[in-house]
């Protein structure tokens, strides 16, 4: 599963003390594990060109730092309390400082925290996302 791959990589690289890359794969697998979780429990479906869509009409869900503020759109009805704590309190926007096109930049700007945080959060995106799989509800 492609979110398992990302939070593994990323948290190899953060071992390695290399935290942009680090940061960039946790974005990426908290992204992967949030939307396969959509996809098993809230109704999310693949679009045409095999991208995570949502609602009528059809919504392409974006990278995760916009996708988190769409969370509290989407996630509703008997699983919800389970994430209810994620969109909930601080932080309210966890990765609000994420950019998918860090992945061009020279990776200055990006502190050990702010990888630390990032995967601290992934780490509990793939606890939720193991809980699917186990429930069956994500294969």
């Amino acid at each position: 599963m492609a979110a398992r791959r990302h939070h593994e990589d990323a948290q190899f690289l953060m071992d390695d003390r290399r935290w942009p890359n680090a940061d960039h794969l946790a974005g990426v697998a908290t992204e992967c594990g949030l939307k396969a979780i959509l996809l098993g429990y809230f109704g999310a479906s693949l679009g045409n060109n095999s991208r995570p869509v949502w609602g009528q009409p059809a919504k392409t869900l974006g990278h995760v730092n916009h996708l988190w503020s769409e969370l509290p759109l989407i996630i509703s009805g008997r699983s919800a309390p389970v994430f209810a704590a994620l969109i909930a309190g601080p932080p309210p926007q966890p990765f609000a400082s994420w950019d998918i096109a860090d992945r061009y930049s020279d990776g200055n700007t990006i502190t050990e925290q702010c990888a630390r945080e990032h995967l601290d959060m992934a780490k509990k995106i793939m606890g939720l996302l193991q809980q699917a799989v186990l429930n069956g509800v994500v294969p």
